[in-house]
């Protein structure tokens, strides 16, 4: 009873701040909004009067069970209740707050919604953007970084000038840039570093899809997000904020302003690691592993540690970009993509030791296209993806180092075991799925016509 008395303080507290700012904006506009906030405060009281009245053992009715449950329930839906209503009453504080500023420059008529991309992710965007350009939309990749990306722009000459010498991931937007943007633009997709996050929430007037791909446990977005003091500027952008989710999962540990707003677009296989499928033809007895960033990052030194000590007898390849190359023969470091698939056509097996159930690489689904033998631990991504138990599960890692062992001396019955059902870990990553997921995401914010846009 106490917690729940205490979580009716909160939201009481909330309810009154928020009654006292539409007070002093009322109008026409949120009056509606004004009257349903006073509806809310009433059930609130009156929900608290009880719970007092139960706590002094004064008897109260209770027709529908437990009362501790009924009320339990109650509070629960009038916390999710006040979360989306702040959000209409955030939206209308802001037109109400900005009905003095100039009104903002009308788009030009274009033929195709164009959308800006702002993310440095080299394996994602030749994946994504075609998805996008499949669905008739323009869209526009900075050049700056990643460096000169073709694009097939409409944009005008002195447009992309001004475009491609903003460094997005760093730099703040000018008067111009904000204005250029909103003229030229429909909607963001970007990254949610704290820049080009912040740059958007505050300057576009559109829809913006943070693109997230998980994070490691226990950390989540809404944490990061009040690091960046983004929390403000997301419920200021109502539901003109989409978080574009790569996995269903991520968003399950948000809480509910967030989780209301997510939306999930897989990441897509691109046609440069498509082009390898099935072509393991296994050559050597050395093992793959990834683990990037060993010296600067110490999570990756964590997961490092782990595969050294957990499989000390192994011949290990170990392969991720490192800042500072660590004193291990046996650390590949910067690689091109020629070497990075040769490794996957050849090597016995790869091993994916990350934990993580909310994040996964892109390598272990490359492994998986090439052909090769993908091991990867219980209540992982790749776990989650897959549905139900596969052969190339392990529950232990010396479960894990048990099936390497039997695959680097060649167990055929293993091996085929794993190749046989590993590839329905793709099936999310599927293209056509991909652009119905685009489809759907640019429908919520009202920018696709409801039957298709080609």
């Amino acid at each position: 009873m106490f917690k729940l008395t205490k979580k009716l303080d909160a939201i009481l507290r909330n309810q009154e701040e928020l009654h006292a700012a539409l007070n002093e904006l009322r109008n026409g506009k949120i009056e509606r909004i004004i009257r349903q906030q006073k509806a809310m405060r009433e059930a609130i009281k009156q929900i608290k009067h009880l719970l007092q009245d139960a706590a002094r053992g004064v008897p109260v009715p209770d027709q529908a069970g437990s009362l501790r449950n009924l009320i339990s329930e109650e509070v629960d839906r009038l916390d999710r209740y006040l979360v989306y209503h702040s959000d209409r009453i955030l939206e209308a504080v802001h037109q109400t707050s900005s009905q003095g500023e100039a009104p903002p420059a009308e788009k030009p008529r274009r033929s195709r919604l164009r959308v800006l991309w702002i993310l440095n992710h080299t394996t994602l965007r030749p994946a994504e953007v075609p998805v996008l350009e499949s669905l008739g939309l323009e869209v526009f990749v900075p050049n700056v970084e990643p460096a000169e990306y073709p694009s097939s722009s409409t944009l005008e000459s002195d447009t992309l000038k001004i475009l491609n010498h903003h460094y997005f991931y760093t730099e703040k937007w000018s008067r111009e840039l904000t204005d250029l943007i909103n003229r030229e633009f429909d909607a963001i997709i970007t990254s949610v570093y704290e820049t080009p996050l912040n740059e958007a929430l505050t300057c576009f007037r559109g829809p913006i899809f943070a693109r997230v791909f998980g994070r490691e446990a226990p950390f989540n977005y809404g944490d990061l997000f009040k690091v960046y003091k983004s929390a403000d500027l997301i419920a200021r952008a109502g539901s003109r904020f989409v978080l574009a989710q790569s996995y269903d999962n991520i968003a399950d540990l948000e809480d509910y302003q967030l989780k209301s707003r997510a939306h999930t677009v897989a990441v897509g296989l691109p046609q440069h690691v498509l082009k390898h499928r099935n072509t393991w033809k296994r050559a050597r007895d050395e093992v793959l592993f990834l683990c990037p960033h060993i010296e600067a990052n110490p999570y990756y030194r964590s997961q490092y540690d782990t595969i050294v000590q957990a499989f000390p007898h192994m011949r290990r390849l170990i392969m991720g970009r490192q800042a500072t190359m660590p004193d291990d023969k046996s650390i590949l470091g910067t690689i091109t993509d020629d070497q990075l698939f040769e490794l996957y056509r050849s090597c016995a097996v790869f091993i994916y030791v990350s934990p993580e159930e909310r994040h996964l690489h892109y390598s272990p689904l490359e492994a998986i296209v090439v052909g090769m033998p993908v091991l990867y631990r219980a209540g992982s991504q790749l776990a989650v993806l897959a549905g139900r138990k596969l052969a190339g599960e392990c529950a232990t890692l010396e479960d894990m180092r048990s099936k390497a062992e039997q695959l680097v001396r060649g167990d055929a019955d293993l091996q085929a075991a794993i190749l046989a059902d590993q590839e329905q870990i793709l099936a999310p990553f599927d293209a056509s799925l991909i652009r119905e997921q685009w489809r759907q995401a640019f429908k919520r914010v009202g920018l696709l016509p409801t039957e298709g846009n080609t």
